[in-house]
């Protein structure tokens, strides 16, 4: 997982040929205005964004969720969130298991790394890295949030490509 500004975010476009276009759509102003729901960034299904309005959910109410096939950088228009990290899925206890026309499994809460996400930050997680999104910062205070996950695909053979 990598968590920075979208200010220093080109320091990470050498690490996949679609970072730049990624962060550029992140930073366009005119991201705030979309509605939700799937946006289309290349007519190839290799990156395309997902606006999302949800109310943060207690830590205790999560689940991890991990991928295979797409990277997500996450990236909030407002509000603010805690997302959990955890470094191996393999201690991890798979609660539905992997889909590969979704791409997602899900996995039992435990313990794990919270990060705040804000508007102007992103958090960039890898295939196999799993992540507990939408999480309350505090118990007792939910928050209204809108965000934007990028999903792009992982490079077949590349570093980031999970075997099946």
């Amino acid at each position: 997982m990598i968590f920075d500004s979208l200010e220093k975010a080109d320091r990470y476009t050498p690490l996949h040929p679609l970072f730049k276009q990624a962060f550029d759509f992140l930073r366009d102003p005119a991201v705030r205005a979309l509605g939700t729901g799937r946006v289309e960034l290349d007519a190839g299904g290799r990156i395309w964004a997902n606006v999302q309005s949800y109310r943060t959910q207690p830590l205790e109410e999560g689940r991890y969720e991990t991928h295979r096939k797409y990277i997500d950088i996450q990236c909030l228009l407002s509000g603010e969130e805690a997302i959990v990290y955890t470094p191996s899925e393999a201690a991890l206890r798979v609660v539905v298991p992997y889909s590969d026309t979704q791409d997602i499994a899900f996995q039992a809460a435990a313990p794990g790394t919270p990060v705040r996400l804000q508007p102007g930050v992103f958090a960039l997680l890898f295939p196999g890295e799993p992540h507990m999104p939408g999480r309350s910062l505090c118990a007792d205070a939910p928050c209204e949030v809108r965000k934007v996950v990028v999903k792009i695909a992982a490079e077949r053979g590349g570093a980031w490509d999970i075997k099946r």
